[in-house]
């Protein structure tokens, strides 16, 4: 297949930040100015991570949507991929009338799989695509959610992109946490791991 080249921007209380292991967050400056940058670079598709809605949702109402996604899709020029907090349909529903093509589940997918279904159903299963939040702890990767505070141990890792491939899930958002923004290089055997697990593509971030 042919390798796309995908930034990732991830916001926080609407900046722009660069993230360490999901628990530091560096203000970076100006969000918007930085994906229209991106936009001039001929770039394959932009992935946007709102790490503030991730950790609390209860922060998302219309003005969320027009103060914070508009802005982004009216300025990017490429695929736009938007995730963070999403929770149920109606959420969807509205990142994709304010302009995402595609978008990103973590903690629902836990919580609320069926949610993976009806918006594949919706949707189309290319516009749904799963965040493997991936920890190495001791000897052992763990799946995460809420924003990498919680640890899946008891789930295995295989079992779980089964079954979100089966509900509908068209593509995997693959995140090191571990690596997460350490410059330290990709986790190849996690990675090697997950593409030979998927049948659908995997976009693979931190390190």
């Amino acid at each position: 297949m042919k390798k796309r080249l995908i930034p990732v921007v991830f916001a926080f209380d609407g900046y722009l930040v660069r993230s360490e292991e999901f628990s530091w967050h560096q203000r970076l400056g100006n969000l918007t100015a930085q994906v229209a940058r991106f936009s001039e670079w001929n770039l394959d598709e932009l992935v946007y991570i709102d790490i503030g809605a991730s950790r609390n949702p209860s922060l998302i109402d219309e003005s969320y949507f027009l103060n914070c996604v508009k802005p982004v899709s009216d300025v990017c020029r490429m695929p736009l991929t938007f995730g963070g907090g999403i929770r149920t349909e109606e959420h969807a529903d509205q990142l994709f009338r304010y302009g995402a093509d595609k978008i990103v589940l973590s903690t629902a997918a836990f919580e609320n799989p069926s949610l993976i279904k009806r918006l594949s159903n919706r949707y189309g299963c290319q516009a749904i695509c799963i965040s493997l939040d991936i920890k190495l702890i001791d000897t052992k990767y763990s799946l995460t959610s809420n924003a990498g505070q919680k640890i899946h141990s008891k789930i295995d890792i295989y079992d779980y992109v089964q079954k979100c491939e089966a509900l509908g899930c068209g593509e995997f958002f693959l995140n090191t946490v571990h690596r997460d923004g350490l410059a330290t290089g990709y986790d190849i055997s996690l990675i090697n791991s997950i593409v030979e697990w998927s049948g659908v593509p995997v976009i693979v971030c931190g390190g």
